[in-house]
């Protein structure tokens, strides 16, 4: 709703543009209908980002665009960061308070993991939460998964002629299916509320 205050003070700008100045030419003359012109955009203006502050804390999505800012390592989220790196052929990710600089995780291999937590620490969240711990969990299950598919992956490059093969192809297969499950539990965990 428009203020009375903001109107009464438009009108006031108006009546000076309306009468004629002594020292210059005569004002050019608005009227009644500027003032309710006005009046019509000031408030179409006010409904509009009324409208758009009802509807943040309903959109969890603006109010995370609302608080995000990009940074050298990562991204910026509200109180937390998430900061990027490279440790041999992996990208991993760490989660870091913005005011103390502190790690509260390290070494994610889940960007979506380290959102995740982001999003239930910045939604009141604790980390020993139940929602949290579901989520690195099912973030460790795919990390020790990874290093399974690289050990078979590896015996099966090393040791190609070994009576051993179909098991390393099958062991390997196994853990392949169920980092992909794992990395889907995450994604889904990420995106709870």
């Amino acid at each position: 709703m428009i203020d009375r205050r903001e109107v009464e003070q438009m009108s006031k700008f108006l009546a000076a543009v309306d009468s004629p100045s002594e020292a210059g030419p005569a004002a050019t003359s608005v009227g009644d209908g500027g003032v309710a012109e006005m009046k019509a955009i000031l408030e179409r203006f006010h409904s509009a980002a009324d409208n758009v502050l009802a509807e943040t804390p309903n959109d969890r999505e603006l109010r995370e665009a609302l608080v995000t800012e990009s940074t050298d390592t990562g991204a910026r989220i509200g109180a937390w960061e998430i900061r990027a790196h490279v440790s041999g052929s992996h990208r991993l990710y760490d989660v870091v308070n913005v005011l103390t600089n502190q790690p509260l995780a390290r070494d994610l291999l889940l960007y979506e993991a380290a959102l995740g937590l982001v999003r239930i620490l910045n939604e009141g969240g604790r980390i020993n939460s139940g929602s949290a711990i579901d989520l690195l969990r099912a973030e460790q299950e795919y990390g020790q998964l990874v290093q399974d598919m690289v050990l078979y992956k590896h015996r099966l490059t090393k040791q190609p002629n070994s009576p051993r093969r179909l098991v390393f192809e099958a062991r390997y297969g196994d853990a392949k299916r169920r980092a992909v499950l794992a990395r889907e539990r995450v994604h889904k965990l990420a995106d709870m509320r």
